[in-house]
C-alpha cells in the first residue's frame, strides 16, 4: 500500500496579515481536489481552511504597497476521486484591491468573486467543473480571462455594471442566458451604460462554456 495512500488527511487553518500591502496579487495552484474562494476574511487578507495529506505551502510577501500571496499544493499528489484530493476553502479581504491567478488541475472550483475589490483574474483549467460568480459592482473595468481544459465552466456576469465576453469554445458549446449576441461578443442589458466594464475572454478545451447574465438559479 502506498504511504500517501494510508495517511489520513488533515485540516488546518491558515490567516495571513495585510503587512504594508494595499493592493494583492494572489496567484493558487491546485494540483487536484475541491476549491471554494470568496469574500469574507474578517480582520485578516486572508483566511484559509486547508484539507489535505499533504499542507499546501503558502507564502505571502507583504513588505511593498502590492501584496503577493502564493497559495500551492503539492505537485506529487494529482490523483483526484471520491475521497481523494486536497480540499480549500479560501475567504478574501473584500475591500483589498486583487488580481487573481488561479491554475486547477483537476476537481471542482466555486469562485464565488461578486464580494471581493476585483481587478483581474486569470483561470486556467486542467479537468475541471468550474461555477465562476462575477455578478458584483465593482467599481472600476475588471479584466476576466478563462482557458478551459476539459469538463464545464459556468460563468455567471455581473448585472448592475456592463459586460461583455468573447467567447469560443473548443470540442463543446457555449450555452448562453440573459445576453445578446452583438458584433461577435456576448453583452449584458447594463453593456450600454456608461458605467465601468466586466471584459471577458473564454476559451474552451473540451467541455460546455456556459454564460449567465439574468438572476435566475443563483
Amino acid at each position: 500500500m502506498d504511504m500517501e495512500d494510508a495517511m489520513p488527511a488533515k485540516t488546518e487553518n491558515i490567516s495571513i496579515e495585510r503587512g504594508k500591502a494595499e493592493m494583492l496579487k494572489a496567484v493558487m495552484r491546485m494540483g487536484a481536489g475541491e476549491m471554494e474562494l470568496t469574500a469574507g476574511a474578517t480582520g485578516k487578507l486572508m483566511d484559509g481552511e486547508f484539507r489535505s495529506v499533504n499542507k499546501p505551502e503558502v507564502r505571502f510577501d507583504g513588505q511593498g504597497a502590492r501584496g503577493l500571496l502564493e497559495t500551492l499544493s503539492d505537485r506529487n499528489k494529482l490523483n483526484w476521486g471520491p475521497g481523494q484530493g486536497d480540499q480549500w476553502k479560501i475567504r478574501l479581504d473584500k475591500s483589498t484591491p486583487v488580481d487573481l491567478e488561479l491554475h486547477l488541475a483537476a476537481g471542482e472550483s466555486n469562485l464565488d468573486l461578486s464580494g471581493l475589490a476585483l481587478r483581474s483574474v486569470a483561470v486556467h483549467m486542467g479537468v475541471d467543473e468550474l461555477k465562476l460568480n462575477l455578478d458584483g459592482n465593482y467599481g472600476r473595468d475588471v479584466e476576466v480571462d478563462v482557458h478551459g481544459g476539459v469538463g464545464r465552466a459556468e460563468i455567471r456576469l455581473p448585472r448592475k455594471m456592463g459586460a461583455q465576453v468573447d467567447a469560443k469554445a473548443g470540442i463543446g458549446s457555449v450555452d448562453v442566458r440573459g445576453l445578446k449576441k452583438e458584433n461577435g461578443r456576448y453583452v449584458n442589458a447594463a453593456f450600454e451604460s456608461p458605467s465601468h466594464q466586466v471584459r471577458c475572454r473564454v476559451r474552451g478545451g473540451v467541455g460546455e462554456i456556459a454564460l449567465i447574465g439574468d438572476s435566475e438559479s443563483k
